[in-house]
């Protein structure tokens, strides 16, 4: 299951997202997003695909760790300082573009 929000001029992500047990595949990009609701991110346990690009995100949620299944992610575009150490867990995790932000380094134990 897709669902594609973008250029919706989302300031954050909809509370509905977590009725949506099933959907494995959520692109969220070119919005105004400048946080990520925790709570909505971690009710996407079968989320495989997550487009963040091209928002104002200035840090990911430790939550985002949990999202066992996830196997892309592009936070691409964005004001990202750092990236939460619990990235590592993310065992699925195939692809990662985090091209134009402003990281300084990549946590521990990355990949």
């Amino acid at each position: 299951n897709t669902l594609s929000l973008e250029s919706l001029a989302l300031d954050g992500m909809p509370s509905e997202l977590t009725t949506l047990e099933t959907l494995s595949i959520l692109s969220l990009s070119h919005n105004e997003m400048i946080t990520l609701n925790p709570a909505v991110l971690k009710a996407m346990t079968l989320l495989q695909e997550l487009n963040l690009s091209h928002n104002k995100l200035k840090e990911l949620p430790q939550v985002i760790g949990k999202l066992g299944s996830l196997t892309t992610l592009d936070i691409s575009h964005n004001a990202i300082t750092s990236i939460p150490v619990t990235i590592g867990d993310l065992k699925s995790l195939t692809s990662m573009d985090c091209r134009s932000n402003q990281l300084s380094m990549l946590p521990p134990h990355f990949g």
